[in-house]
């Protein structure tokens, strides 16, 4: 549930920055004439910044939903419990080496 509302809540950042930024609202002070300001209303906006800041979105939505503390601890496990294998791909490669230098 948090990362929908975490989802709705970046898209509709990313909106919003889109309609204010491609309408002309968010312009430096005194370049805008007054009756500019009122047409935020009557926005054009523009389709591939929406859908570039709702991916951003998504992404860093994700990169702050995995667990960053317990990334060393996870990778520690799988290479325990894949031991064996890593062994068993080292001897391989020793007697293939061992094949093919003599």
């Amino acid at each position: 549930m948090a990362r929908t509302f975490t989802f709705l809540f970046l898209v509709s950042i990313s909106a919003a920055i889109a309609i204010l930024v491609f309408d002309g609202t968010l312009v430096p002070f005194g370049t805008a004439p007054a009756a500019e300001l009122g047409s935020v209303l009557a926005f054009d906006m523009d389709a591939r910044s929406l859908v570039l800041g709702g991916a951003v979105g998504v992404i860093i939505g994700q990169v702050l939903s995995v667990p960053w503390t317990q990334i060393p601890q996870r990778i520690a496990n799988w290479f325990g419990r894949h031991q064996g294998l890593f062994g068993q791909i080292i001897l391989a490669g020793i007697f293939i080496a061992i094949l093919i230098y003599y």
